[in-house]
């Protein structure tokens, strides 16, 4: 679940910067009322997925909720949530590994387990603290992001 609301945390910045770019040329001050729809549609939808993102991580929450109100050991299940996800990606990175060079192996080692050790503090955060305010610093990252692609991505 939170590689979803990550995929749309993601979406969400890619749809901001294809909005905003519309009106970053130089060449004409007019914008023509087919782009500043396509602009508004694109910021529509990253508003929309950014809804929809903390939607998903919410959910995140409540699946936690239930594994820990289950006895199922978190660190386990969130191993086992990564292995599935390795499992899955592993065909894709094999199919590409002519475009990867060891550095893009190496960073994107570092950046599995940052998220891995994430998902784990943020478990025992819900497991041994009160769900709310966990909650709210962890489905804060949505806006963050978001403001961050509006800053420097249009």
């Amino acid at each position: 679940m939170d590689y979803l609301g990550t995929f749309f945390i993601l979406l969400c910045v890619v749809l901001i910067a294809l909005g905003g770019a519309g009106g970053l040329s130089g060449d004409s001050d007019e914008i023509s009322e087919e782009q500043r729809k396509e602009n508004n549609l694109f910021l529509g939808l990253a508003l929309a997925f950014a809804i929809l993102s903390g939607f998903v991580l919410s959910m995140n929450t409540v699946t936690i909720q239930y594994t820990i109100h289950t006895g199922f050991e978190l660190d386990q299940a969130n191993y086992d949530g990564g292995g599935m996800i390795g499992f899955f990606l592993i065909p894709f990175f094999i199919y590409f590994r002519k475009e990867y060079e060891m550095m893009d192996v190496f960073i994107a080692s570092v950046v599995v387990v940052l998220v891995t050790l994430g998902v784990i503090f943020f478990s025992r955060s819900l497991q041994c603290g009160i769900a709310g305010p966990v909650q709210a610093i962890e489905n804060s990252k949505t806006i963050v992001t978001t403001l961050m692609g509006a800053i420097f991505l249009s």
